[in-house]
């Protein structure tokens, strides 16, 4: 059965119960509440900035099977030359990883004050967006 996260009003204290309660007992102050005044937390605020880093960051992986197919990619796009292109690729996917990381901080933030401890996807795309930006940040052009 699925779980509500909410705050207490009274006391701050986080409240956690079944989506099928009416309404609720404050544990630290021992206040009752309904349901539809308490203020719900929110879980997934980070994964609304971590998805459109996450497609910006990787958006080369998108386009490789046109270039694979022989398809001139810069011209596609309305480049003029490889290096505007490049030069903008790699601004684009330094911006998603930094959005990306961003978001994927945010959520694990927001997981672990919810008492929430299943944050290994997080964690797993965190690292491959450290590695992105290493890779990103250390191409030299030979």
């Amino acid at each position: 059965m699925g779980k509500e996260y909410y705050h207490c009003p009274g006391c701050n204290a986080k409240l956690v119960f079944p989506l099928d309660v009416k309404a609720v007992r404050c544990p630290k102050c021992s206040g009752e509440f309904e349901i539809y005044s308490l203020k719900k937390v929110s879980i997934n605020r980070g994964w609304k900035f971590a998805i459109p880093g996450l497609l910006l960051a990787v958006h080369p992986f998108f386009l490789s099977p046109l270039a694979e197919r022989g398809v001139d990619i810069p011209l596609l796009l309305g480049f003029d030359s490889y290096g505007s292109y490049i030069i903008t690729m790699m601004f684009t996917m330094l911006f998603g990883t930094l959005l990306a990381s961003y978001g994927l901080v945010l959520s694990i933030a927001d997981k672990h004050n919810v008492g929430r401890k299943n944050f290994i996807l997080e964690i797993i795309l965190l690292l491959l967006m450290i590695w992105e930006a290493f890779l990103m940040l250390t191409f030299n052009g030979y």
